[in-house]
């Protein structure tokens, strides 16, 4: 993703011609910028426990599964990108734009933490609709889209 800092909001073109990122996490939240420091060793081995169970247990050729750093718009205007922890995605409706999705995904998720409390409101661990092994489940919240 990209970004500078600025003061104020800034649009989705806007954004697009900003340099990219390359320490930390930015999300732009109502046309606001946000950087956050990278993830922490514990929370990189997370993600990739969950990711492995969710491959193991997802058609590939239905779904797939994404973890790092991408851009996911929830929507132009005000601009809100985010940078979920994990998403799947339906292959069938996946919508790219400029190298970042624009569809929603079947299933996204976020570490736990006390900063995350503003994103969204998360289900319970363990009622998402999927399994994950037993020390995951409450280490992470996660959403089912329902579109």
């Amino acid at each position: 993703m990209a970004s500078l800092p600025k003061s104020g909001t800034v649009t989705y073109e806007e954004w697009l011609g900003m340099p990219v990122v390359n320490e930390g996490r930015e999300e732009v939240v109502n046309g606001e910028i946000r950087i956050t420091p990278p993830n922490k060793s514990a929370h990189v081995r997370v993600v990739a426990r969950l990711v492995a169970a969710l491959q193991r247990q997802l058609d590939p050729a239905k779904f797939e599964v994404f973890s790092g750093s991408f851009g996911l718009v929830i929507r132009k205007e005000p601009l809100t990108c985010r940078e979920p922890d994990v998403a799947v995605f339906e292959r069938a409706g996946e919508v790219e734009i400029d190298g970042y999705f624009h569809s929603a995904p079947f299933l996204r998720g976020a570490r736990r933490s006390r900063s995350s409390s503003a994103i969204t409101k998360a289900s319970a661990p363990g009622k998402c609709g999927w399994s994950a092994p037993r020390p995951l489940r409450s280490k992470f919240s996660c959403w089912r889209t329902l579109a």
